[in-house]
């Protein structure tokens, strides 16, 4: 019944071992061990790291010895950097390099690594400010003027006059000033 329903689209029934658990639910799991972003992707070289903050700090030991901020793992990820932290910790219990725990260490470090990283830049917005991007548009605007002057000159039509900034600001100050003389005038009745 369970596959019938996920032919269907349905969802399957609980306790069903191919149900997948929704982003947001796996947010909801917690670290089994608190870790940086930094320090979690460390771990296929150092398999007994511990991610530390002194009392009152930010940051932990290992980012303020390099310098460097110190993230939090996306939360959406916790539930693959405990299976690594657990990994790690057998890793480390083993100490052989090429043992089963530390080459399954490794993969999934690597795999977590690229997982985060790629979710982490999809997640930063464009830095283009207001200024940039009306800097791009008077760009946009002289081309396509230089195009309408060639279009106009293969036609043998004389240019368009060219238009000053500066007189488009005085209209709109004349403008704003006869707006403004307009209101004054409307109260004053």
């Amino acid at each position: 019944m369970a596959a019938a329903a996920r032919s269907r689209g349905g969802k399957s029934a609980p306790g069903s071992s191919s149900r997948s658990v929704p982003a947001r639910l796996q947010a909801a799991v917690p670290l089994s061990r608190p870790c940086c972003l930094r320090c979690s992707k460390q771990y296929s070289t150092q398999p007994g790291l511990s991610c530390l903050r002194k009392q009152g700090s930010t940051k932990c030991t290992r980012c303020v010895k390099l310098g460097k901020k110190c993230d939090k793992v996306p939360a959406r990820y916790n539930r693959r950097l405990n299976a690594i932290q657990e990994l790690a910790t057998s890793s480390a219990a083993d100490g052989d390099i090429n043992s089963e725990d530390s080459v399954a260490l490794r993969e999934s470090v690597r795999k977590y690594k690229a997982t985060v990283e790629s979710f982490l830049r999809s997640q930063k917005a464009p830095r283009r400010t207001e200024e940039a991007i009306l800097d791009v548009l008077k760009e946009i605007s002289a081309s396509l003027s230089a195009l309408v002057d060639v279009r106009r000159y293969e036609a043998r039509l004389p240019p368009l006059p060219v238009e000053d900034e500066d007189e488009w600001d005085d209209e709109d100050d004349a403008d704003m000033d006869v707006e403004t003389a307009g209101a004054a005038s409307t109260s004053a009745e």
